[in-house]
C-alpha cells in the first residue's frame, strides 16, 4: 500500500480469511461471557437452599451482577473510543476474571453480589467493544451474518454453564461454577492480546500515541503493506460536536429510544432466563429439571442466532426485530400460563429463547448503525445503560412480586405486556445495515450500507 492510499485505510477490506479469525475471538468472548452471566441463574436454587435465601434476597443477588453491568456499560464501555477496542476488551476481560473467582470464593450473600458486581463490569462493557470491532473489520454485507455468528456464542455460554453445573455440581458444589468461568475468562486474555489486532479505524481517526506504528503493526498482521503517514485527522471541533451530540440533538433522541427499547427488552430477558429456574424448582421440579428448563433457552437460541440472517433477507433489520419482540411477549405469556408439567414449560422454553436469541442480532445491528464511528462504542454504551436499568430492576421486581403472591402467571405477564410497546418504538429506527465510517451526519446512517 503507498502513502497516497494511506486514506483509505479506514475503509480497507482485510481478507476473508482474517475477518473469521476476528469473529472466532469474539464468538469465544461472547461464549466465556455468556457461561459467566447466567452461572448464578443455574445455581441460584442450590445457593437459596444452602443459605436460606427468601425470594427478596435471591432477587438482589441476580441484580448485584446486572448492576454491575450497567455501570459497565455507561462507565467502562468508552475506553473502547479513549484506549482502542483491543485494549477496552483485554481490561474488561481481566476484570470478569476477578469477579468471578471472588464469587467462587464467597463465604456469604455480601461477597457474592460483590464478585457479581465485578464480573457485571466487565460483561456490560464487552458487547459495545467486541460488535465495534467486527463493525469495523466486516464490509457491510456481511455484518449481519458476522454479528449473528458473534452472539451465538451467547445461548452457547448460557447452555454450556447448564451442562458444566450437571456434571460439577454434585462433585464439587455450586461454587465449581464460578471457579470454572473465571479461568476460562482469564485464559482469553492472552488470545486476544496476540489474536486480534487493533482496530485501525479507531487509530486513524483518534491518533493516540504511536499511532503509526500500531497502524503498521495491525496492517502487517491482516496482511497488507505498512504506510509511512496517515490521512489528515478530521478537524477536532467536528469531533467534539459529534460527542457533544450524544447529549443533545437528534442523537440524544435515537439514544433515548433504543434505551427505552433495551429497557423493555432487558427486563423481560432478565426476569425470565434469571427465575425459571427457581420457578420450575418451586413447582416440584428436580434440581436437574431446572436447568435443563434453563438450557433449554438457550438451546433455541443457538438455532436463533444462526437463522435470523435469512428471515432478515426477507424482512428487513426493522420488521424482523418488531416481529421478534411479538413472539417474546407471547412466549413470556405462555410460559407464565401453561399448566405446570415440567415438559411442557421445556417446549416453550426452547420456542422463545429461540425467538429471544433471534431478536438480538438484528437489533444490535439496528442500534451500532445508528451512530459514527468516532462515538459508536461511547453511544452504544449509553444506550445500553439506559436498557441495563431494566435489567437490574427485573429480577428484583420479580423477586418484590413472588414475595406479595403475583405467582408465576402474573409475573411473566408483567414483564411480557412492556414488550409490545419495544416492538411499536423499534419501527422508527432507520432500517440499514451497520456501516464502518458513520455516515455524513448523525442521522443520515453509516455509509456502506
Amino acid at each position: 500500500m503507498t502513502t497516497a492510499e494511506s486514506g483509505e485505510l479506514s475503509r480497507l477490506e482485510i481478507p476473508v480469511r482474517k475477518q473469521f479469525s476476528i469473529i472466532a475471538i469474539c464468538l469465544l468472548i461472547t461464549i466465556v461471557d455468556g457461561f459467566d452471566l447466567l452461572s448464578i441463574a443455574v445455581v441460584a436454587p442450590l445457593i437459596a437452599r444452602d443459605w436460606g435465601l427468601d425470594p427478596v434476597e435471591l432477587g438482589l443477588v441476580f441484580s448485584s451482577g446486572l448492576a454491575g453491568m450497567w455501570f459497565g456499560a455507561l462507565f467502562l464501555s468508552p475506553l473502547g473510543d479513549v484506549l482502542g477496542r483491543k485494549t477496552a476488551i483485554v481490561f474488561n476481560l481481566l476484570i470478569v476474571t476477578a469477579g468471578m473467582l471472588g464469587a467462587a470464593w464467597s463465604q456469604d450473600i455480601y461477597q457474592l453480589a460483590a464478585g457479581r458486581i465485578l464480573a457485571g463490569l466487565g460483561i456490560g462493557a464487552m458487547i459495545s467493544n467486541t460488535s465495534t470491532l467486527i463493525l469495523e473489520y466486516v464490509p457491510a454485507r456481511r455484518r449481519t451474518l458476522a454479528l449473528g455468528l458473534m452472539m451465538v456464542g451467547n445461548p452457547i455460554g448460557n447452555l454450556g454453564s447448564g451442562v458444566v453445573a450437571l456434571w460439577v455440581i454434585e462433585r464439587a458444589g455450586w461454587e465449581t461454577l464460578f471457579l470454572v468461568g473465571g479461568l476460562a475468562t482469564l485464559v482469553l486474555v492472552p488470545v486476544v492480546l496476540f489474536g486480534i489486532p487493533e482496530s485501525i479505524e479507531y487509530l486513524v481517526k483518534r491518533k493516540p500515541r504511536n499511532a503509526l506504528a500500531r497502524v503498521n503493526r495491525a496492517l502487517r498482521s491482516v496482511g497488507e503493506r505498512p504506510v509511512d503517514r496517515l490521512p489528515e485527522a478530521r478537524q477536532a471541533e467536528e469531533a467534539r460536536t459529534r460527542v457533544r451530540e450524544l447529549l443533545g440533538g437528534e442523537l440524544l433522541k435515537r439514544t433515548l429510544q433504543i434505551g427505552a427499547i433495551q429497557f423493555m427488552f432487558m427486563f423481560a430477558y432478565y426476569v425470565y432466563v434469571n427465575w425459571s429456574p427457581t420457578i420450575v424448582s418451586d413447582l416440584g421440579g428436580s434440581d436437574q429439571a431446572a436447568v435443563v428448563v434453563a438450557m433449554l433457552i438457550h438451546a433455541g437460541g443457538i438455532g436463533g442466532s444462526l437463522l435470523v440472517g435469512i428471515i432478515v433477507r426477507k424482512l428487513g433489520l426493522s420488521d424482523t426485530t418488531a416481529l421478534g419482540f411479538i413472539l417474546i411477549a407471547l412466549g413470556l405469556g405462555s410460559f407464565g400460563l401453561a399448566p405446570p408439567w415440567i415438559a411442557l414449560m421445556g417446549a416453550v422454553s426452547f420456542v422463545t429463547g429461540f425467538v429471544i436469541y433471534a431478536t438480538q442480532v438484528p437489533l444490535l445491528s439496528l442500534i451500532a448503525g445508528s451512530y459514527p464511528a468516532e462515538v459508536r462504542t461511547s453511544a452504544i454504551g449509553i444506550a445500553f445503560a439506559i436498557g441495563r436499568i431494566g435489567s437490574v430492576l427485573g429480577p428484583s421486581v420479580a423477586g418484590l412480586l413472588l414475595d406479595n403472591g403475583a405467582g408465576r402467571a402474573g409475573l411473566f405477564l408483567v414483564a411480557a405486556m412492556p414488550i409490545f410497546l419495544a416492538a411499536a418504538l423499534v419501527r422508527r429506527l432507520p432500517d440499514h445495515e451497520a456501516g464502518g465510517s458513520g455516515g455524513q451526519g448523525p442521522v443520515a446512517g453509516p455509509t456502506g450500507a
